[in-house]
Parts: structure tokens; C-alpha cells; sequence
């Protein structure tokens, strides 16, 4: 019987400073495998979501599911199918080598020592680790430990994986790789979580996204799905270079222009047009202010995000 992959229902965690980072949570992901992908700007509940799932934290209230696994009455039995990354991981030991402390993380799982050379060293092969790996960890760049720590998690021979930023601090190559390793293990049957605030590789990588913004989750869905819902078309028109005194002029210049939403972060202002024939705005903008960079770009999730944190201009 193919069992939900994750289920939330009404979970809600408040910490002893009565701060509610995850407000009555509910939601069902049908496959039990996969990737989902969990955004939101800073203080989300993005990481208190994922230590639940992982259960190194327990909810307040409410309950969360795993495969058909409670994470508070299952927990023993859910810890042994889970490989959790937290987001700020140190090394137990930094006088180990790499490989050493791979090798310890996974006889400390209960790993089968006989199958650990090969999982370990293909993915070591994977993310070019192979000329620093027998080095101390303690001696190591940051990005390279952090590939370290991945290779770690990835090795584990579990049914659940629970990413907690696992591309910050990557160089790109790598994070093109790292992706390809987390499809791989979709490809397999398992499930994988991600949490990033590199919101264009969950939209390219993931079959689901959750969007949460204090405590609260806004939107899921496909990433296709989600943009559908949310903007009328697929580009937007930034402006670069504005100064707050001139906020007033880019309000007068849409109007009548059919504009679902103007947001404004720092300099820069994103104008989100209902309509595709806005190349008119585009020219009346330019006689505005010859010194301003326009640009029209696509809408990804990043423009969610935005939406969220930037300040709205009233167009009316």
C-alpha cells in the first residue's frame, strides 16, 4: 500500500520565549518518494519544520508523518530510515581525516561496515573530494567540509533524507552535482526534503514546493503550479536605481497600466504587469529617469519571496 510520504496535521511548535514558529501546520504530499522543497524568507520555520521531521525536535502540538511513521510515537523506528543534514553542522572531531569522519558517522549509524566503501567513495569521486579527503576536517575550506558532510548523509542507507540547506556555501559545480545526487535518490523510491533559500534549483529540482512565512504555510504545489497561481503572466519589469524620492513618479507612471503588484527592495523596484502588452510602461518609465537600469526578466519563486519581504506600492 503506497503510504503519504509527509503529513502534517494542525502541527504547531511555540518555544519557551512564546515565539510560534510553526503556526497549525497542515498538508499531504500523496507519493512516498520524490523531492520537496520548503521556501521562505529568514524565521520561516523552515529549520524547526525540518528538526521535527528529522525528530531531534518535537512539536507542541499537532503531529507530523513520515511514510506513515508518527515522528513523536515512531521516532526510534523513523530515526533509523532518516539521514537528517542540519544547516549549522560541526565536525565531532577535527583531528579526523575526511574519510575517517565519514567512516565514524557511519558506524556511529549502525551503518553495514562491509557495503560503506562502496557508497562512500563514488560520491567522494562525485564531488572532487578525492584530493583533500584524507586531510584533518579541521584543516579543510568551509565549502569542502560542508561536501564532507554531505557525502556523510548521502551514504546513509535510509528512506528519508531531510536537507537543511545543503547547497549554501557549494561552488556551482558542485551544486549541480549535488542536485543530480538528490534526483538520483528520488529516482530510487526515496524521499528527499530540502530546505533552500536558492529558490531556482527547487524550482528545476523539486515535484513539490511548500511556501512558509512565519510559521505558516502561504502556498504548495508544483513550482509551475504555484506561479500560475500567483502571477498573471511569466515577466516582470525591474527597475534598478530608483531613490526613494522618486517612488512617487513609478506609482503615477503605472497607473492605468494593469499592474497586479509594485514591490520595492532597497533600489530596486519589480513591477508585476496583468497583462503582456507593457512595453509602453517600459518607454514611460525611461523618459522618467534616463539613469535607471529596466530590464524585463522572468518570474521564478524568487518573485514570491519578494512579494513577501519587499515593501508594496500602492499603483492606485
Amino acid at each position: 500500500m503506497l503510504l503519504n510520504g509527509l503529513v502534517l496535521d494542525h502541527l504547531k511548535k511555540v518555544y519557551n520565549n512564546s515565539t510560534i514558529a510553526l503556526n497549525s501546520l497542515s498538508y499531504e504530499y500523496p507519493l512516498d518518494h520524490g523531492v520537496i522543497g520548503i521556501i521562505g524568507p529568514n524565521g520561516a520555520g523552515k529549520t524547526t519544520l525540518l528538526s521535527i521531521l528529522a525528530t531531534v525536535n518535537q512539536p507542541t502540538s499537532g503531529r507530523a508523518k513520515l511514510k506513515g511513521l508518527d515522528v513523536v510515537g515512531d521516532r526510534i523506528h523513523l530515526r533509523k530510515n532518516i539521514s537528517y543534514l542540519p544547516q549549522d553542522i560541526r565536525p565531532f572531531l577535527y583531528s579526523l581525516s575526511g574519510r575517517d569522519y565519514i567512516i565514524e558517522y557511519l558506524r556511529m549509524r549502525g551503518e553495514n561496515i562491509r557495503f560503506l566503501n562502496e557508497r562512500v567513495e563514488p560520491l567522494i569521486e562525485e564531488l572532487n573530494l578525492q584530493y583533500i579527503i584524507d586531510k584533518p576536517i579541521g584543516r579543510v575550506s568551509g565549502g569542502e567540509a560542508k561536501k564532507i558532510f554531505i557525502v556523510a548523509a548521502l551514504s546513509v542507507d535510509a528512506e528519508i533524507y531531510i536537507l537543511d540547506e545543503p547547497s549554501a556555501g557549494l561552488d556551482p559545480p558542485s551544486r549541480i552535482k549535488l542536485w543530480s545526487l538528490i534526483r538520483s535518490l528520488a529516482g530510487d523510491g526515496k524521499l528527499v526534503i530540502v530546505a533552500s533559500h536558492y529558490t531556482e534549483e527547487l524550482a528545476i529540482h523539486c515535484d513539490e514546493i511548500l511556501i512558509l512565512d512565519k510559521g505558516s504555510l502561504l502556498i504548495h504545489g508544483s513550482p509551475s503550479k504555484i506561479l500560475e497561481k500567483m502571477f498573471a503572466i511569466k515577466e516582470k519589469i525591474v527597475v534598478r536605481g530608483v531613490e526613494n524620492r522618486s517612488l512617487n513618479s513609478v506609482k503615477k507612471a503605472v497607473l492605468n497600466w494593469g499592474v497586479d503588484r509594485i514591490v520595492s527592495v532597497g533600489d530596486t523596484i519589480f513591477i508585476y504587469p496583468r497583462e503582456k502588452n507593457f512595453y509602453g510602461l517600459i518607454t514611460k518609465l525611461r523618459d522618467i529617469d534616463t539613469s535607471w537600469r529596466i530590464e524585463v526578466s522572468n518570474i521564478t519563486l524568487e518573485d514570491y519571496v519578494i512579494t513577501l519581504l519587499g515593501d508594496s506600492i500602492e499603483s492606485s
